[in-house]
């Protein structure tokens, strides 16, 4: 990389991305803070979003024999197992895509794909006749929005000089969570809503004697999905960065630290699911 310089007042927001010192005070104070700040409220929208999107199959699933599909509890439950299958397994290598294409760049990428799913699934319940294949290509699809937490994770810190980073982490990762809460408490008054249903033109499936627009689960999260990624075109930036070495990526695997680490962060989220999924038993 070549050497950083001081941007002069009035630089272009591309030079001082070009020359990013966080760690410089005088470049903080003058330049960087407010560019950082923008990155990470961008970013915190996006990954809540994102969670959201994760989380929407577990919204809707419940619902599906009763809206006319004539699935076994087996397949119910392997379709439920896939969106966290596909997003954790992804969360590897999602890591280092900042690296590979540029921090926006891939925001921009991951985010724009949750569309597919989003709108593809909004029909999909609607129709009665949708395979059990063609939902398992769904819920598979819907997982890549787990993956999303590791990029912008790997990424939103390096805007930030080492006093602020975690805190500015914290905020990324801890804000974009509550994305599980936002679709959980949204999703039944989404599929209760009438307005929102003639809004998409959702045919609504008769359950136990009300309506239910199941698609608006789905359909709700085009609007702020397609305002994020215009966003992130205005408040974003790609940061100057090495690529990562694959040599090294594969030492990761030979760090005890690694394996202590992840059982640990196992344990936690199994804990976690599990209060999660318990909860939403209990209210429905």
């Amino acid at each position: 990389m070549s050497e950083l310089k001081m941007p002069q007042v009035g630089a272009s927001r591309k030079e001082i991305v070009a020359n990013w010192q966080p760690e410089n005070p005088e470049f903080w104070e003058k330049f960087g803070k407010k560019i950082a700040k923008q990155n990470l409220v961008i970013s915190t929208i996006a990954l809540t979003l994102a969670f959201c999107v994760w989380y929407l199959w577990a919204t809707i699933a419940a619902q599906l024999n009763g809206a006319g599909f004539h699935f076994t509890t087996e397949q119910l439950f392997t379709l439920a197992a896939l969106p966290g299958l596909v997003g954790a397994t992804l969360r590897f290598v999602y890591t280092y895509m900042p690296a590979l294409m540029g921090g926006k760049n891939w925001t921009f990428i991951s985010t724009l794909i949750l569309l597919v799913p989003v709108v593809w699934l909004g029909f999909a319940v609607q129709d009665t006749t949708t395979s059990y294949t063609t939902f398992m290509i769904l819920t598979a699809l819907i997982g890549l929005a787990g993956a999303n937490f590791s990029s912008s994770m790997a990424y939103i810190g390096n805007f930030f000089p080492k006093s602020e980073k975690g805190t500015a982490l914290g905020i990324n990762g801890g804000v974009g969570n509550l994305g599980i809460s936002v679709i959980y408490f949204l999703a039944p008054f989404a599929m209760g809503s009438a307005a929102i249903g003639n809004v998409f033109g959702v045919t609504p499936a008769i359950i136990k004697g009300n309506a239910v627009y199941l698609a608006n689960a789905a359909f709700m999260w085009i609007v702020p999905l397609v305002i994020i990624l215009a966003l992130m075109t205005r408040f974003m930036d790609n940061l100057p960065s090495e690529k990562p070495n694959p040599k090294n990526l594969v030492q990761i695997f030979g760090n005890k630290h690694t394996w202590a680490l992840t059982l640990l962060l196992h344990m936690f989220l199994r804990c976690f699911l599990r209060l999660r999924s318990s909860t939403w038993s209990l209210g429905r």
